[in-house]
């Protein structure tokens, strides 16, 4: 068994870890930047501690973790998001330890984290993507055209999520969507200072994501999930999702590009899908934040993940043949039809709901919070604090949020 350390414990993605871990016989160490972090008061859980915010203060963010773990010999160290990850240094280690840091290579996650990178390999692969244009400058005349010829709205995203900025503090870009070509030019001009901009044509599909554990470009295990709800409505993170059976075109183009990137460790690769056509959004090189439904469907990647990182890879005795040149056994046992739920963000989409005039989705969606069944990120009768935690900070998040409306 191995001493593991945990970051960003107010995520659900990170409880589900650290619930994952416990359940394995493992020893769990977990932070994060607020002492109301619901991780941190799993049941079992080893040790909690706080850190500085890493996007803010990397050294001392860094500081706080290596004296972590050399107080509990920590063996491994999972970082949760890109912050946390990024926050490492450019080698992603932790310099003078023992302690192995369960991240891609960094030339790897670099492939994927540059979106126009990733786009350009994933064409070249064959793999479907939307029509895209990589903007450097707020005059460039292609960038009204496009508009006209992909039609509105079009999707701006930046080429990065996550770019230095001023003071070697990390900035999160988000992407957004453009009605017309004002709206264009001031989203557009929004993104140029942090780094390009990408155009995309909207396309009107379902949100599906492919979820996988992979070694040295090799699929070992794979998930699929399909979006039933996102926040924002136009596409963002998913608030309740349902496990699916794979869809043989989605797994083979995730194989696809896993083998070209020569893919370690855990990945999520989203796609948008319509009746006849696909089209891939992006690759999720960090832990994703629905992991609670692969968990809770018996996918257990965190443990998985683990286990590869002290043994090397396993077979396993319930597989899937993917077909094509990367032909080999994937292990897709999981429980189709499971659901979960983000709570915050499931009242973000009620209350919007409301709030756009849709009042019998958004009083149905709410309504619903009351039934257990559909199942909840991090919520758990048998590991009760973290969700009294969770209530907190949803509570907290909704009262700024109020006082901020009323000051206005």
């Amino acid at each position: 068994m191995a001493v593991v350390m945990v970051t960003d414990a107010a995520r659900g993605s990170a409880v589900a870890i650290i619930r994952s871990l416990l359940a394995a016989g493992h020893t769990v160490l977990a932070g994060d930047v607020s002492r109301l972090a619901p991780g941190l008061h799993c049941r079992g859980l080893h040790h909690g501690f706080r850190y500085p915010d890493p996007t803010r203060h990397g050294s001392e963010y860094r500081r706080t973790v290596l004296a972590v773990a050399a107080e509990f010999g920590a063996d491994l160290l999972i970082p949760v998001t890109d912050a946390t990850t990024e926050a490492l240094g450019p080698d992603r280690k932790l310099p003078h330890s023992s302690c192995r840091v369960l991240a891609p290579e960094p030339e790897v996650l670099d492939r994927v984290h540059d979106k126009n990178t990733l786009l350009t390999l994933a064409a070249d692969l064959g793999v479907p993507v939307p029509r895209t244009l990589r903007v450097t400058s707020r005059s460039d005349p292609a960038t009204e055209r496009f508009g006209q010829r992909a039609g509105w709205p079009v999707v701006v995203k930046p080429e990065r999520s996550t770019v230095a900025g001023p003071h070697g503090k990390l900035v999160k870009l988000e992407v957004s969507y453009a009605t017309d070509p004002d709206q264009l030019a001031g989203r557009v001009a929004e993104v140029l200072p942090h780094c390009p901009a990408l155009l995309q044509e909207y396309f009107p599909g379902e949100g599906h994501g492919v979820e996988v554990l992979a070694h040295r470009g090799r699929i070992l295990a794979a998930f699929q999930h399909h979006r039933l709800r996102e926040v924002p409505f136009t596409g963002g993170a998913s608030s309740f999702r349902r496990a699916v059976e794979p869809d043989p075109r989605l797994l083979e183009h995730t194989a696809t590009l896993i083998a070209a990137t020569k893919w370690t460790g855990l990945a999520m690769v989203e796609f948008k899908v319509a009746p006849d056509q696909v089209r891939l959004m992006e690759i999720n090189g960090r832990v994703w934040g629905s992991l609670p439904l692969a968990v809770a469907a018996g996918m257990d990647f965190p443990a998985r993940l683990v286990d590869l990182a002290i043994n090397g890879p396993q077979s396993h005795p319930a597989e899937l043949a993917l077909n094509g040149p990367r032909s080999h056994p994937v292990d897709t046992d999981y429980r189709r039809g499971t659901t979960s739920r983000n709570l915050g963000l499931e009242i973000t989409w009620g209350l919007t709901a409301l709030r756009d005039g849709r009042r019998s989705d958004g009083l149905r969606v709410l309504a619903s919070l009351a039934d257990p069944g559909p199942g909840y990120d991090i919520v758990r009768l048998s590991d009760p604090v973290p969700g009294l935690y969770e209530l907190v900070t949803i509570a907290r998040h909704l009262t700024g949020k109020a006082i901020r409306v009323l000051r206005r």
